[in-house]
């Protein structure tokens, strides 16, 4: 069976020693049976690259520059990112999106700069509270597949996250019905694009590991992207357990 993905989302949730405390906790957790991504903030990426050489344990990046490298102050280019030895980049956080008003067209140009550097880019959409609550869902997660993806952008290199925004750092996840619904859906959609390509789809927003196991369980979802619980290595741990069962 499929290795299922477990991307930690550390966002800006730590200091220099707390997340050198993560890294030997995760560090722990190698030899499992699951796709592991840490995303850790910039400053820790070295340290991390450096703690799971030899390990199948890969390091990713919350964001992406879609700038090259160049006179670009304040940017960090997909280039460096992968010159590093960085694999993986969340592109199109909900949270980045509101911070710096990014449109699907911007987010394209990163998943695009991020693909030519050779990382993977893990592409997150979502609909907010006003459009679950009146059924439009599948409507705004297809116009965000199609104007964030089209023929530059390699399926191989491609993760999909769903992560329903009224559920990040709420504590309210969807239901797993829902959510295995929900990722059927984005699945046609990246069957209609990548014919001869299956696209991994996970699920992100509140996971826990009270709540993995539901979600787990349940068709069609590939692995989490998980956030707030990422930081805690006893639920990582939990939360990883669950997955290794089902990988």
């Amino acid at each position: 069976m499929k290795q299922k993905y477990l991307i930690l989302n550390w966002k800006s949730k730590v200091t220099y020693d707390t997340a050198l405390n993560l890294l030997d906790a995760v560090k722990t957790m190698a030899d499992a049976n699951a796709k592991i991504v840490v995303c850790p903030p910039y400053p820790i990426l070295k340290d991390a690259i450096e703690w799971f050489k030899g390990t199948d344990i890969e390091v990713g990046v919350q964001d992406v520059s879609a700038l090259p490298v160049g006179a670009h102050t304040g940017e960090v280019s997909a280039e460096l990112l992968a010159s590093m030895g960085v694999k993986y980049a969340i592109i199109g956080h909900s949270e980045v999106r509101a911070r710096h008003k990014l449109k699907n067209a911007d987010v394209k140009e990163k998943i695009l700069a991020a693909q030519k550097a050779g990382l993977i880019a893990i592409l997150c959409i979502g609909e907010d509270e006003k459009a679950y609550k009146t059924n439009k869902t599948n409507a705004v997660l297809k116009k965000q597949l199609e104007e964030c993806i089209d023929e530059r952008v390699a399926g191989e290199t491609l993760v999909v996250a769903y992560e329903p925004i009224w559920a990040i750092g709420t504590g309210h996840a969807a239901t797993p019905i829902v959510a295995s619904d929900v990722i059927a859906h984005i699945k046609c959609i990246t069957d209609d694009m990548y014919p001869f390509v299956v696209v991994p789809v996970i699920y992100g927003g509140s996971i826990k590991a009270n709540n993995i196991a539901d979600f787990i369980r349940v068709a069609n979802i590939d692995g989490a992207l998980v956030g707030g619980a990422s930081v805690d290595p006893d639920e990582v741990l939990k939360i990883l357990g669950v997955i290794e069962k089902k990988s």
